[in-house]
């Protein structure tokens, strides 16, 4: 080609998104290039010759009846859309697992990411210049055999002005939220509205691998739930050991050996 075109693209780096252009290299195909402005390593699709911008393009071969592949619409100036088709019926992606995000925009353009860390990150698609947002936590933690527990727990409420609450936690599913006759929880926190009515759960097991278990599950957001002083997000599991500190609104409760349970050797 005597004068080489130069076509427009979208940094694929949630962190970025910025528009950059290259040179056609003379033929269609993906292209490995580094963002001039964030140096990222992205993927760009080029066109064949018949469709870049001026060039005859190749007469419509679609069959009748058959929709046509139109061109995506521009949504660059559409308003940030939260991703929620994640897997599995989460909320969220792991961190560290590659994600697959289809653009809610367009509906046609997908967008794969693997991130090191917990949080929200935005996304433009290659195809509209739609944003998405999409949420990474990280995954399930296992307890470590090292923390085997031959002990059950329980939950002891933290009262600076009064005596602590020991809550049981026997085997079987548990609830843990604000007081509410409509909607009680299995353990019910009188005169916190900072908590949520319900909360957490946690889930009691028994096995001869890992003794007694107690994994935690975030039902509610809304109000902060904090584990040893990380923020957890909803629908987050998290398997807890002795010692550990959990915190709902206001109220704290300490996972402690319950003194007055039975052990492994009397199950």
């Amino acid at each position: 080609m005597a004068d080489t075109p130069s076509l427009g693209f979208h940094c694929t780096n949630p962190e970025c998104g910025k528009l950059f252009k290259m040179k056609y290299p003379g033929k269609e195909g993906l292209f490995k290039v580094s963002c001039p402005h964030c140096g990222s390593k992205v993927t760009v699709k080029m066109p064949p010759p018949s469709q870049l911008p001026g060039q005859c393009k190749s007469p419509d071969t679609t069959p009748p009846g058959e929709k046509k592949d139109l061109q995506a619409p521009d949504n660059s100036d559409k308003p940030i859309r939260d991703y929620i088709e994640y897997p599995d019926g989460l909320n969220h992606f792991h961190v560290g697992e590659q994600a697959l995000l289809l653009c809610p925009h367009c509906r046609n353009k997908k967008m794969s990411y693997t991130a090191k860390n917990e949080g929200k990150f935005t996304f433009t698609c290659p195809g509209c210049h739609g944003k998405v947002r999409a949420a990474f936590v990280n995954p399930t933690e296992m307890i470590a055999t090292e923390n085997f527990n031959n002990r059950q727990g329980c939950l002891v409420q933290v009262r600076s002005l009064w005596r602590s609450v020991t809550h049981p936690l026997p085997l079987g599913e548990h609830t843990i939220g604000r007081m509410d006759m409509q909607l009680p929880s299995t353990i019910s926190v009188k005169g916190d509205n900072t908590m949520s009515r319900r909360s957490v759960s946690i889930h009691a097991t028994i096995s001869a691998a890992a003794g007694f278990t107690y994994k935690l599950c975030v039902l509610s957001a809304t109000n902060p739930v904090f584990l040893s002083g990380r923020c957890l997000t909803q629908g987050e599991e998290v398997y807890l050991n002795f010692g550990d500190e959990l915190r709902l609104g206001k109220t704290t409760f300490r996972f402690e050996p319950d003194p007055k349970a039975p052990g492994i050797n009397n199950f």
